[in-house]
């Protein structure tokens, strides 16, 4: 059983909008047996987007009943069901928020016809109610009215139902989305695929790479990918016939490879686009290093990163172990002052904290940039027990390699033979700072593997 709810609301701030207008309709057995429509009467003030966005206006909810006169009703009429509605997770929040003000804990599973929508009817310009009714024949005399919305979602959750042909809705049961699978057919394809690190390959009929993509835990990441609702998404669901995947025993080595292979053929149908992160780059004098924030990659920066944080975890190793001074993040107020010490220096004249300063700034930003000495960095985890990995950076490229015996990798000719090259740029630097970063080494240790030293003296010491 169903209950199909649409809701309208006050507006205003969360925890403090309240609702104005519910429409409930209970469906079993594909037909409405129960309904109820009502204004609801609030102290809140109807925002003014929302009176215009509605009709809703304060003077039609003076004699409309309040929601605790509401409420035994809605719990009575959506009693056994799962809610339905385009774009749930508002309405349920707003049930369970009204609910709570009241000392009740309202639970019920929900369905989301926004997502289903996506699944089910691929294509369509827009995923707005009213845009698919007026695609879909579907009869909507108001907008943003409860009573219309949600008749008119009834409408639209019967016709899913019917495009739904491998019964994925009905199999969902009493939990909803919550327990959402695969198809059988994309189920099928996930086993055997356990949650490690790796990298996987989807492919159609033709044998034509589709998409490959890495991950921490793989089995989660393609579940996840075969359940989403956004466009890209479901139209590569429809076409995939197989996925292949590759253990990395290391997510440091599969975000590497997949780099590679994203450098050596950057179609962004296959590849997905790294999107917006945070870059360290050089000011326009060529002197201070500069954080810019939710930006992309471009071919002089000196490291990218997912995220500011990771950003500034490398501006500080960098200030207190290789003397490089920060600068401000772009946009800053006094661009002229240093972020991590708060003098005016020069940037290069940056001492806060450094062990041992760094001969002048173009050998620092030669270290920065991973280019002054050839260097490796032995990862403990391997695809299997006993496994190991190399990561070697040398000549502008960096380098992996799996192995179990130290003379398969210590013996130059022979790691040649075995390494996977990929081109260094800013996100290939950033992955290998991240490395560093988190193997433990600090001090002269670090200072000495990336400004050179003999291979004996530089193992990690600690797990990736």
């Amino acid at each position: 059983m169903y209950a199909v709810i649409d809701i309208e609301s006050t507006g205003g701030a969360l925890k403090e909008e309240a609702i104005i207008e519910i429409a409930v309709f209970r469906l079993e057995n594909g037909e409405v047996t129960d309904q109820l429509i009502s204004l609801v009467h609030t102290h809140q003030p109807i925002q003014p987007f929302v009176q215009n966005m509605t009709g809703i206006v304060p003077s039609m909810l003076r004699s409309a009943p309040r929601f605790h006169e509401l409420a035994k009703r809605l719990v009575q009429i959506t009693e056994g069901c799962v809610i339905i509605g385009h774009g749930v997770a508002f309405d349920y929040r707003m049930l369970q928020s009204e609910f709570e003000r009241l000392g009740y804990a309202y639970e019920r599973s929900t369905i989301d016809t926004v997502n289903w929508s996506r699944k089910l009817l691929p294509g369509m310009a827009s995923y707005k109610l009213s845009s698919l009714c007026e695609a879909l024949g579907i009869w909507l005399p108001r907008k943003h009215r409860a009573g219309d919305d949600a008749r008119a979602t009834v409408d639209l959750f019967k016709l899913l139902l019917e495009k739904d042909r491998e019964k994925r809705i009905a199999a969902l049961g009493a939990l909803g989305d919550a327990v959402e699978a695969p198809s059988p057919r994309l189920q099928k394809m996930l086993e055997g695929i356990k949650d490690e690190p790796g990298v996987y390959y989807v492919r159609n009929a033709e044998g034509q790479l589709l998409r490959a993509g890495s991950a921490d835990k793989l089995h989660k990441e393609l579940r996840r990918l075969f359940l989403s609702p956004e466009s890209a998404d479901v139209a590569l669901q429809q076409q995939m016939a197989s996925v292949a995947v590759e253990r990395t025993g290391n997510r440091m080595v599969g975000a590497l490879k997949l780099h590679a292979e994203r450098l050596a053929c950057p179609d962004p149908r296959v590849y997905p686009e790294l999107g917006k992160g945070a870059v360290l780059r050089l000011d326009p004098s060529g002197h201070r290093l500069m954080l810019v924030k939710h930006t992309e990659p471009n071919p002089d920066d000196v490291v990218f990163v997912r995220s500011a944080r990771d950003a500034h975890r490398l501006l500080n190793l960098w200030a207190v172990h290789f003397g490089a001074c920060p600068g401000q993040e772009a946009g800053a107020v006094d661009p002229g002052r240093c972020a991590l010490c708060a003098s005016g220096h020069v940037s290069s004249e940056c001492r806060r904290g450094a062990e041992q300063a760094t001969e002048s700034p173009e050998v620092l930003w030669s270290v920065l940039r991973l280019e002054h000495r050839p260097f490796y960095l032995d990862l403990p985890q391997g695809r299997s027990s006993g496994e190991k990995v190399r990561l070697h950076c040398a000549a502008g490229q960096t380098g992996y390699a799996f192995y179990k015996l130290r003379d398969e990798v210590d013996d130059a000719e022979r790691l040649e033979k075995r390494v996977a090259q990929c081109d260094s740029d800013a996100v290939t630097r950033g992955l290998l700072w991240l490395a560093l970063l988190q193997s433990g080494r600090k001090g002269a240790d670090l200072r000495s593997m990336v400004m050179g030293v003999e291979p004996a003296q530089s193992e990690a010491a600690s797990s990736i």
